[in-house]
């Protein structure tokens, strides 16, 4: 069984080091993936203060929701 993400669960940090642009998006991917639903993919992702903004969106571009990435625990938590 493949670990979930999302509010209340995080991405099992191997190091001290912040995450980096690439490695949120992965995060977000792995959650989006853990949800079964194909209609969804990981749009823009920003860098903010303590982590990464990552928008949720549909196969056609409509923004579903926003969620944050924090740097040091690779925890998601919705941007709302």
């Amino acid at each position: 069984q493949s670990p979930q993400y999302g509010p209340g669960y995080s991405y099992p940090q191997q190091s001290q080091e912040p995450l980096d642009k690439d490695k949120a998006e992965d995060i977000v991917k792995n959650y989006l993936e853990s949800t079964r639903n194909p209609n969804l993919k990981v749009g823009d992702v920003k860098e903010k203060d303590s982590g990464f903004e990552a928008e949720i969106v549909t196969k056609d571009g409509s923004l579903v929701d926003k969620v944050m990435v924090d740097k040091y625990t690779g925890w998601i938590r919705s941007a709302y």
